[in-house]
């Protein structure tokens, strides 16, 4: 008779080790996402940024063409406010200046969407136009005047709203809404 090989007992051989198997495959997989910085952060990689850039750009040139002209229509609103003897304005007035303030609150609101858009706006807008009334004050109203297009009443309501500050200050609240919406968004995502 030939010997029979004996097998071991499941009592007499040791546990098989899948601990260690997936302990190192789970290590591979965490050093694989590290490796990649946008695969760990967002499905997509290149992608994605390449849309999220679209996506800001398109955003912040959409903001930009708006905020002159919402300045512009509740500028010209504020104006002709001061002439309630005319009765064609004593409508249209506030109307002009309801409009101007939805299309700010559009703005301010876009900056849910994609918060640099109102930031590099407000920027632009807001604090560029400042800087220039610190800089020449003399010289705001010719560059505004100079304007194609532009009426003289639209354009004393436009260097009014500058000299006085309140061009600044829809600035600086655009730009606190983006960076109030950034904020946010990180802390949301952890």
């Amino acid at each position: 008779m030939t010997p029979r090989l004996e097998r071991p007992t499941t009592a007499q051989s040791p546990p098989p080790d899948d601990g260690a198997a997936r302990r190192t495959l789970d290590g591979r997989a965490a050093q694989e996402r590290q490796n990649d910085g946008a695969a760990r952060e967002r499905p997509g990689g290149t992608r994605y940024r390449q849309r999220e850039l679209r996506r800001t750009a398109l955003a912040t040139l959409l903001a930009t063409l708006i905020i002159p002209v919402a300045v512009g229509i509740a500028a010209n609103g504020a104006a002709t406010a001061g002439r309630w003897w005319d009765t064609t304005d004593r409508w249209l007035s506030p109307a002009q200046s309801l409009l101007g303030a939805a299309l700010l609150l559009m703005v301010a609101g876009l900056a849910a969407y994609e918060p640099a858009a109102a930031v590099i706006a407000g920027l632009v807008w807001g604090a560029l136009p400042a800087a220039v009334q610190i800089v020449a004050p003399g010289q705001t109203y010719r560059l505004i005047s100079s304007l194609p297009g532009l009426p003289t009443d639209l354009a004393r309501a436009l260097h009014t709203w500058l000299s006085s500050g309140v061009v600044l200050l829809i600035g600086v609240l655009l730009v606190g809404a983006g960076i109030a919406v950034a904020l946010l968004r990180r802390r949301l995502l952890g």
